[in-house]
């Protein structure tokens, strides 16, 4: 008969050996930017850096879009006047 504590000894080794000690991390979504400037990213089969080449679309299509909102929103606030 073997002695209590080699059978404890086994059964804490074995459970230490069952626990899962990396913690569980999540993906982080990569950013790819607009839909419609994701097929620059191909550019790479041509000897480009697509990734770099859409990050600097997508920058200047922002600005524009900024710029275009400005514009609407300066335009809104010079309304021509209403007829009394």
């Amino acid at each position: 008969m073997r002695p209590r504590w080699t059978w404890a000894a086994g059964v804490v080794l074995g459970l230490a050996a069952c626990s899962d000690s990396t913690p569980v991390t999540t993906p982080v979504p990569e950013d790819h930017g607009r839909p419609e400037t994701q097929k620059l990213r191909a550019a790479d089969a041509a000897g480009y850096d697509g990734k770099a080449l859409q990050h600097s679309v997508d920058k200047m299509l922002d600005t524009r879009d900024q710029h275009n909102g400005d514009l609407n929103k300066a335009a809104d606030t010079n309304e021509a006047p209403t007829a009394p």
